[in-house]
């Protein structure tokens, strides 16, 4: 039996996509050019991100489709991951694959803590990441990763991202250390902006970026500035913190920041001794704000003391070897890449028209 032509095992794949992705695993990128010797087939998926969540789905779709091709006698399909660079209208970052900015419509939501987690859960999947802590008022980046040390400079005047877990980050709570208050106006707050992103980050896969809450100045400098392939909106289920979600929802897209999803956090509180559900703030209130605004639900996180005594001994709990709490995050990292990573793999070829 004659072995099956590149043509035939390109063929065979031909209608498999990534989610949200309208090109065929080809003309992405994604897989690559198969290597056909006698009934032996070889190939390389190239995933947009790490950590896919259905990698192993996408490589057993791939493998049934040759392995039913006639003359196959064995499919090898290899998974592997590279971040491209996001699409955007502004220029890129120097080293920086993928700006992705966290953010929230109103404050005590969580927003720093799903920060501080995704850039974590990332690292986890082996991604080179930056955390940019731009709450400038109320900085908490140093506590949650356990490093307040101040950064070094560079040649006078660059700042130089530190590092904790292995994550490079930057934040306004190592300068201004102790007690003492940022009392700044719109101009300055911008000044500071500019200045912790055109710092020496190094080579990264992702910077995540630590918003303010709200709707202010800072979101106007990042997304007016900086090259943001996309935000994650944070929200608690209650509708007085969706009202304010759907504000910055409306801001993200009234400024053509494209929308990566929604976490929905402290969705719910698991009974230790019955092992229940209970929603201490409102059943469902994120998924169906998700769903109504047409976004992704990328998450829902639970309520858990661990979070807290995590971050308050500065170590994110995504780096946790198992536990509910860990996988959330980790699922949560997983997902904001894959869509980020699918974005990457459509870019408009028009940005002047972006």
């Amino acid at each position: 039996m004659p072995s099956p032509t590149r043509e035939q095992v390109l063929q065979a794949v031909a209608d498999l996509r990534l989610d949200g992705m309208t090109k065929d695993l080809t003309t992405a990128g994604v897989l690559t050019d198969p290597e056909v010797s006698g009934g032996r087939v070889r190939l390389t998926l190239d995933l947009p991100s790490p950590g896919h969540p259905r990698a192993e789905e996408l490589a057993a779709a791939v493998r049934e489709r040759i392995a039913a091709l006639d003359g196959v006698e064995q499919v090898e399909v290899k998974t592997t991951w590279s971040v491209r660079p996001g699409d955007t209208k502004r220029p890129g970052l120097p080293g920086i694959q993928q700006v992705i900015a966290v953010a929230s419509g109103k404050g005590g939501v969580g927003k720093s803590t799903v920060a501080v987690n995704l850039a974590a859960g990332l690292r986890a999947f082996g991604a080179q990441v930056g955390l940019l802590d731009l709450d400038i008022y109320g900085p908490s980046i140093p506590i949650a990763l356990g490093n307040d040390e101040e950064p070094l400079v560079k040649d006078g005047q660059r700042l130089i991202a530190s590092e904790a877990h292995g994550i490079r980050f930057l934040s306004m709570g190592q300068l201004a250390r102790g007690d003492s208050p940022v009392v700044w106006r719109g101009p300055m707050l911008h000044k500071m902006v500019m200045q912790f992103t055109e710092a020496d980050w190094g080579e990264l896969d992702y910077l995540i970026l630590d918003l303010p809450p709200g709707t202010g100045d800072v979101q106007l400098s990042v997304t007016q500035q900086l090259p943001v392939a996309g935000a994650v909106i944070v929200t608690t289920p209650q509708e007085i913190a969706l009202i304010d979600a759907r504000k910055g929802l409306q801001m993200f897209r009234d400024v053509r920041t494209p929308i990566l999803g929604l976490v929905e956090n402290m969705a719910y509180y698991r009974c230790r001794k019955c092992s229940k559900e209970h929603a201490v703030f409102g059943r469902d209130g994120g998924a169906k704000l998700a769903e109504a605004e047409k976004i992704p639900l990328l998450a829902r996180i639970p309520i858990d003391p661990s979070v807290g005594s995590s971050e308050d001994a500065g170590r994110p709990i995504a780096l946790a070897d198992d536990g509910e709490i860990a996988q959330a995050f980790r699922a949560m990292a997983a997902e904001t890449a894959a869509v980020a990573g699918v974005r990457s793999l459509q870019k408009n070829p028009f940005q002047v028209l972006t």
